[in-house]
């Protein structure tokens, strides 16, 4: 069957016009205020589609389908496309909207909230730029550091990196990162998407790739005014450093 042809990965849409091939009810697990809620919602997958679902420590886009609010899209990776890539469910909430509205067969103009949008590419290049300065900038080499994992929602950024000493200063250790980050975001590196058939998705800023399925900026120019903000360090259960490194956008 055909579906969920993700147009997101190519371009940077930000409206236009799909067919509705399938609906599902279902309830769905939202964080509001920092807690969880499951919430009664309706699931539409389409032939394609603009929005960027959450996942890979990025959330999905905010916008709408013909006129009504997204209340978030979701990948369902026990439902494949013909590709090999997950459905891609794009949900709302039941007690908000008329669910009528949407049947089969229906063509439905997708929205994607721009400036939302621009704010996660931001986030997550961001992220990926502040691994490469502690990875791949000599200056840090001592720490043989090794991004582990990413939190890139707008607000709440930070990336987590194993060590094999901890900093002596972590303030200072702070602003060498920045001047790190500062460097690479002046080079003004072309940001590209490498896929290949053989291998999962990739990222490649500069010279740097790393596997992510995330949306990005076109240049690490485009990140100028993202900086690291605090760093706390702990030992995981492996016994090993990690560092948190908290940054803003």
């Amino acid at each position: 069957m055909q579906h969920s042809i993700r147009t997101f990965e190519k371009d940077h849409s930000f409206n236009i016009s799909t067919k509705i091939i399938s609906l599902s009810e279902q309830q769905v697990k939202i964080v509001i205020d920092g807690k969880p809620n499951m919430i009664n919602a309706i699931g539409l997958v389409l032939e394609e589609t603009i929005f960027h679902p959450q996942g890979g420590g990025q959330p999905s886009d905010k916008g709408s389908i013909d006129g009504s609010s997204v209340l978030t899209v979701r990948e369902d990776k026990t439902q494949l496309n013909e590709n090999g890539s997950p459905t891609i469910f794009h949900f709302f909430d039941t007690s908000v909207i008329d669910c009528s509205q949407f049947k089969i067969g229906n063509i439905v103009e997708l929205k994607v909230d721009e400036s939302y949008r621009l704010q996660c590419m931001r986030s997550h290049s961001t992220g990926h730029l502040i691994a490469d300065v502690l990875e791949l900038n000599p200056k840090f080499s001592a720490y043989q550091a090794k991004a582990s994992h990413g939190n890139h929602f707008p607000g709440s950024e930070y990336i987590k990196v194993i060590l094999n000493d901890q900093p002596e200063n972590l303030e200072n250790f702070c602003e060498e990162i920045n001047s790190g980050l500062n460097e690479l975001i002046q080079q003004d590196l072309a940001v590209s998407i490498v896929s290949k058939s053989s291998e999962a998705r990739h990222i490649q800023i500069g010279s740097s790739k790393r596997m992510c399925g995330g949306t990005h900026l076109k240049s690490s120019r485009d990140a100028e005014g993202c900086k690291t903000t605090k760093i706390r360090c702990s030992k995981n259960k492996d016994g090993q450093i990690e560092a948190t490194i908290f940054y803003s956008c």
